[in-house]
């Protein structure tokens, strides 16, 4: 399993540019990038460039799945919460 310097690495970066890019916009509410779906490619990126080893890392995201994290940014607003 990630330690939890790892998580807080890739919660952090699951969240910024290189992830869901949470921002506010002009109207001030909040937007980000997501496919929605079952797509989890910024996580399994953002894992990978981590060094995190394949079977971690589907070990992880399947955990994330347990917890309603389908795709990048339910991991944020259903799993990370459960870490």
């Amino acid at each position: 399993m990630l330690t939890k310097e790892q998580l807080d690495e890739f919660f952090s970066r699951l969240g910024g540019e290189e992830g869901c890019d949470f921002k506010e916009n002009a109207e001030g509410k909040v937007a980000w990038k997501c496919k929605g779906g079952k797509d989890k490619s910024k996580a399994t990126d953002i894992l990978k460039k981590m060094g995190i080893s394949e079977k971690v890392m589907v070990e992880f995201l399947s955990l994330c799945e347990s917890y309603g994290g389908y795709c990048d940014c339910e991991i944020l607003f259903n799993a990370e919460e459960h870490f």
